[in-house]
């Protein structure tokens, strides 16, 4: 004979005032499904009628501004909220590195910034509208050619 496994269930208060740890209830007078917290048996709601009633009852309207709530916290956020970043002394131009555990504003990397200012490459583009980038023969630095093994793109 199969077991019978029986949720505990009221029909008289609108939530248990406390579950064991995984322990399920239900409330008749709520319509809520409830779990008791792993940590500390408190209830948790996880489901019933009354959130599919909630659900059901829903229009493309409620969708729409709950989207534009959602949206308005995002715009609100800043990197800065998170306890793991740290912006003291930010400015425009600097950039968010990960060190140690934590986020930090810094300056970028010096260096070069452009393909024509690397020491191995052409020193201008002057001429070289519609050409190719390849290595040269001596495998020492990079040139502009006409096309790719004499072929084109």
């Amino acid at each position: 004979m199969a077991d019978i496994i029986r949720i505990k269930r009221s029909d008289a208060t609108s939530a248990p005032t406390s579950l064991a740890a995984g322990e399920l209830a239900y409330s008749e007078v709520s319509g809520y499904l409830y779990y008791g917290r792993i940590s500390d048996g408190t209830p948790v709601i996880i489901g019933g009628k009354a959130l599919k009633d909630k659900l059901d009852g829903l229009t493309s309207a409620d969708l729409s501004d709950f989207a534009a709530a959602v949206g308005a916290v995002i715009e609100q956020a800043s990197i800065g909220d998170l306890s793991d970043v740290d912006l003291t002394g930010a400015a425009n131009g600097q950039v968010l590195v990960y060190r140690d555990g934590v986020f930090e504003m810094e300056a970028p990397p010096s260096g070069v910034t452009t393909f024509i200012a690397l020491t191995d490459t052409p020193s201008a583009f002057t001429g070289a509208g519609g050409r190719f980038v390849k290595v040269n023969t001596g495998a020492t630095a990079l040139e502009f050619v006409d096309g790719v093994d004499g072929g084109t793109y």
